[in-house]
C-alpha cells in the first residue's frame, strides 16, 4: 500500500480523502487507513473468498452491479473485480 500511496497524484489523493470520516480528511489519516490492520484483514478475506470459489466472484460482482462480461475477459476473479470497479467508477 505504501507504494500505491507514493504513486498517487494530488487529485487522486483528494478524491480518496473526501471519502474519509470527518476529522480524518487529511493525507496522514489516508495513509493510516490504507495501512491499517483492519483493511489488510478485510483485503485478505476478500482475496481468499475470490480464490476459493468462482461463484463468490459472481456474487460479489452482481451485488456491486459490475459488468459480468469481465469474467470472460480477465485472467482471474480478482482481475475481473478490479476491472469492474475501475470501469464503474471511472464514469463518475
Amino acid at each position: 500500500m505504501t507504494k500505491l500511496l507514493d504513486q498517487l497524484n494530488e487529485e487522486e489523493k483528494k478524491s480518496l480523502i473526501e471519502h474519509l470520516p470527518d476529522g480524518q480528511q487529511n493525507e496522514e489519516a489516508l495513509k493510516d487507513n490504507l495501512l491499517s490492520p483492519q483493511l489488510k484483514q478485510a483485503m485478505d478475506s476478500l482475496t481468499e473468498a475470490v480464490k476459493q470459489d468462482p461463484a463468490n466472484v459472481q456474487m460479489i460482482m452482481a451485488m456491486c452491479d459490475l459488468d459480468m462480461q469481465l469474467l470472460n475477459t480477465s485472467q482471474d476473479g480478482m482481475e475481473a473485480l478490479f476491472k469492474g470497479f475501475i470501469q464503474k467508477y471511472s464514469k463518475q
